[in-house]
């Protein structure tokens, strides 16, 4: 079962962020599939989008907690 919390770990087993894991992960299945298969390293295809949008939610997160923290 994937979720939320399958992305970061996914993330520190390829030693970069979420919304680059779709990215390195097809690189390594084509470069390095040793490595992913060594380290049982798996990546549900269709949930690539939501990991690519990780990135976008973390600025909408910083925006508004910086507009908040400025409130106080």
């Amino acid at each position: 079962m994937y979720t939320h919390n399958t992305y970061p770990s996914v993330a520190q087993s390829l030693k970069c962020p979420m919304w680059e894991v779709p990215g390195i992960y097809s690189k390594m299945r084509q470069d390095n599939k040793e490595y992913l298969e060594e380290n049982q390293i798996t990546v549900n295809n269709g949930l690539f989008n939501g990991y690519k949008s990780t990135l976008d939610n973390y600025k909408t997160f910083a925006k508004d907690f910086i507009s908040r923290a400025e409130v106080l």
